[in-house]
């Protein structure tokens, strides 16, 4: 099972348990997540929640050290040998809820709306995509997808898939120093449709799969 598929999982669990948000549902999903993500600090609000998961390889990936407890980014891995913790990042993943507006005396349920990921360290765009210092613009293309960012005015972009008349895409929030991806928010009626994971292979890091293995 993929990362992509697991996450449309739970976000289907999320739509059939946490309806109020109540102490009893929150539990239902904290022991999901921990099944499923072996997510840690796992926290609830009003409109979101949140949880921090390990990313095996992120910190490899990106060539970069991470100050964190080497304690906080050790997994169990089934099939293979996990990675060193030195290794590994983490990942902040938000539940974004949206509440939708009706007559008092109807029930309020909670909907999840998207899903956000927050990358620790940052996950470096494609080196391959180009960089146009004019208008402050990034392309890339492969022949799963392509992104279009702006790095000048708003730090946003997005991923889209290449399939004809498919309207799905991924948000990304660009760090400031225009190479990096911050965050990225997905529509959780998008998950299951491949475009997480064709993201993924386009950035190269496939490393959250090894938290399914």
């Amino acid at each position: 099972m993929t990362f992509e598929e697991t996450l449309k999982k739970i976000a289907d669990q999320y739509q059939s348990t946490l309806k109020q948000n109540t102490p009893l549902e929150q539990k239902e999903i904290q022991k999901l997540l921990v099944q499923q993500l072996q997510a840690k600090q796992i926290s609830f609000h009003d409109h979101s929640s949140e949880a921090y998961i390990i990313a095996p390889g992120l910190s490899k990936h990106t060539n970069r050290g991470n100050l964190f407890n080497p304690q906080l980014l050790t997994y169990i891995a089934k099939h293979h040998q996990p990675l060193p913790a030195e290794y590994n990042g983490l990942c902040t993943i938000h539940w974004l809820y949206r509440i939708p507006r009706l007559p008092q005396t109807h029930i309020i349920a909670h909907h999840l709306d998207k899903i956000a990921i927050e990358f620790h360290p940052k996950l470096p765009l494609p080196p391959t995509g180009n960089w146009n210092p004019l208008d402050g613009k990034y392309s890339f293309q492969s022949a799963f997808g392509k992104i279009d960012a702006e790095y000048l005015d708003g730090h946003r972009g997005h991923y889209f898939s290449n399939i004809p008349k498919d309207q799905s895409r991924i948000d990304l929030n660009i760090s400031v120093n225009r190479h990096d991806i911050r965050s990225i928010r997905i529509k959780s009626e998008f998950l299951g449709t491949g475009l997480l994971t064709s993201f993924f292979k386009d950035i190269g890091y496939e490393g959250l799969d090894k938290l399914m293995d």
